[in-house]
């Protein structure tokens, strides 16, 4: 009889020990998902106090007409990026993807690109190389005003009306990149 109460002793031990061991892995994986969740919930804080502050300079844009008017000739809405090399080069070509995709998927006519530089031979073959297969105009920095943070010019996307106004303006995030592609879905649903 005491044989028999030793082993249920023991089978009942071993039995706790699995399920505190299987709690403390629980807690650990609880735990993982709470700092996750935290590290989620600061970036969505950090892009929103951004946006914020962008979208209070998007008052100011201000591109010459004649070149709003001749990059949409068929008067029709338009995907527009703006870039300026300021941010991550990486970033950049991200985003050149994407509109790329987009294109090819059957609205090239609907998409305009704008890189904004001082003009020179260097950025003109640069420029032609990286954007290769898409529409684009080079923007002098001197004759354009572009939502900036720090004094820096930060790429964003917008819808051009046919009357020529901007609407519907995004500034792609370097921590939330995922966001990039659910506007450009969004637009092409939209207004494409």
């Amino acid at each position: 009889m005491t044989i028999l109460f030793f082993v249920i002793l023991i089978i009942f031990l071993m039995s706790d020990i699995y399920l505190i061991e299987k709690n403390d892995r629980l807690r650990l994986k609880l735990t993982e998902i709470a700092n996750a969740l935290q590290h989620k919930r600061e970036l969505y804080r950090k892009s929103f106090l951004r946006n914020q502050e962008l979208l209070a300079s998007t008052n100011n844009i201000y591109i010459p007409k004649d070149r709003l008017f001749n990059s949409n000739p068929c008067n029709s809405y338009m995907l527009t990026y703006f870039y300026s090399g300021a941010e991550c080069e990486k970033c950049i070509l991200k985003d050149i993807d994407e509109l790329r995709k987009l294109a090819n998927g059957g609205y090239f006519d609907n998409i305009y690109i704008f890189p904004v530089f001082n003009h020179s031979r260097n950025v003109e073959i640069a420029v032609s190389n990286m954007l290769y297969g898409l529409k684009y105009a080079v923007l002098d920095k001197n004759e354009v005003v572009l939502p900036s943070l720090h004094g820096r010019y930060i790429r964003f996307f917008a819808i051009l009306t046919p009357e020529g106004e901007f609407i519907n303006i995004f500034f792609p995030d370097i921590l939330m990149p995922e966001k990039t592609s659910l506007y450009i879905e969004f637009v092409r649903n939209k207004y494409l």
